[in-house]
């Protein structure tokens, strides 16, 4: 999905695809094809349909989209309208899709994963840096959170705490004394107000959490115990700019012109709630000067790692009037964005991409296992 284009309804909850590939496996005659998305995979959509629909055959296979559609909804006299809005350019790159057919032994679905590995290693310069010899444990800290609390009946936001940095080393004492010592440390909402924090171009520690005092003792104690570090940041989104009319310059565009914004979900009705505020959508054109700025700011705490929670798992277009970003370039800039990351840094992010794993030193709540959803053919 383009998060430049949030749709009104919440989609239904799927299982985003880490990698751009599908195959299908013939059991009757030992036969297997593995499709591996070179060029063109943020353009793609998978479509899968069962046996005895229309004929005897499982089918598999992918449509590109060329230029991006969006609808946009006009209101009259209680009656909605919906205005198919495309954009004016088409895509400018090749689609290449690359074909690996397996046979016999080879012909299953182990054997497509085998398949898969070989090419990142052969054509992607992946190699096997694994040397645990334990099992190591990703533990996430929560640190700070926005409230809604009132004063004199007057509500206004505040900022609390779910886990202090002391709190944090004394939850790592305890594991530790359990015997729980191979320990990834990731350490979200650390600065600038709450998670949902404004754009990373300085690091105000709020005092709620213990201060900048507490995370440099913090630091010393992860350092003491060789405990990798990971604070995260949000690079792609901000609730609020500086200056007023940064909102025009630095927001991405949908295709009707209006600033993309990200809004949570009302859970009952399924529609945008506005009510409960919104993320601001950076255009993918910044993401290079913002790292810069956020790294010079950044390296003054001395940390080797770096937790990005929005590049190299989502992908968001820019569709301003006069200079089109589609997914396919959007995720170009998101290359640039991490291979100079991860130049200074070690890197952690949740379900990557395909075109990050070069990047990525520390994976996340990568799926080990099918989504188990059914195909339903009545």
């Amino acid at each position: 999905p383009d998060l430049a284009m949030q749709p009104l309804i919440k989609p239904e909850q799927v299982q985003d695809l880490m990698f751009p590939i599908y195959g299908i496996v013939d059991t009757t005659q030992s036969s297997a094809m593995l499709a591996i998305i070179e060029q063109g995979a943020s353009l793609a959509s998978l479509r899968a349909s069962v046996s005895l629909v229309n004929d005897s055959f499982n089918k598999i296979h992918t449509t590109f989209r060329y230029r991006e559609l969006e609808t946009f909804y006009l209101y009259n006299a209680g009656r909605s309208f919906d205005v198919p809005t495309w954009t004016k350019d088409i895509i400018d790159t090749d689609i290449v899709v690359e074909y690996r057919f397996l046979a016999d032994d080879q012909a299953n679905y182990f054997g497509l994963a085998q398949a898969y590995r070989d090419y990142l290693i052969t054509t992607k310069g992946l190699q096997k840096i694994d040397r645990t010899t334990e099992t190591v444990v990703n533990i996430t800290m929560l640190g700070l959170f926005d409230k809604r609390e009132h004063f004199l009946g007057i509500p206004y936001k505040a900022t609390r705490s779910l886990t202090s940095f002391e709190q944090a080393q004394l939850i790592l004492d305890e594991l530790r004394e359990e015997g729980i010592t191979q320990l990834n440390v990731i350490y979200d909402g650390w600065f600038n107000g709450s998670m949902n924090h404004s754009i990373p171009l300085d690091f105000k520690i709020n005092r709620a959490i213990g201060g900048q005092s507490a995370l440099r003792s913090l630091i010393q104690y992860l350092d003491q115990y060789k405990m990798p570090f990971y604070p995260s940041v949000n690079l792609s989104k901000t609730p609020k700019y500086k200056k007023m009319f940064d909102q025009y310059r630095y927001t991405a565009k949908h295709v009707h012109g209006q600033s993309s914004r990200l809004y949570d979900y009302n859970l009952a009705t399924k529609l945008i709630d506005e009510s409960r505020g919104f993320d601001y959508l950076i255009s993918p054109k910044f993401y290079q000067s913002l790292i810069e700025k956020m790294l010079e700011k950044y390296n003054a705490f001395g940390i080797d790692g770096l937790t990005v929670n929005d590049l190299g798992n989502q992908l968001a277009g820019d569709y301003s009037k006069n200079y089109y970003i589609f997914r396919y370039q959007s995720e170009q800039y998101q290359i640039l964005a991490l291979e100079r990351l991860a130049s200074e840094k070690k890197l952690s992010i949740a379900m990557p991409y395909a075109y990050a794993l070069p990047y990525v030193s520390n994976i996340l709540e990568s799926p080990i296992d099918t989504t188990r959803y059914p195909i339903v053919d009545e």
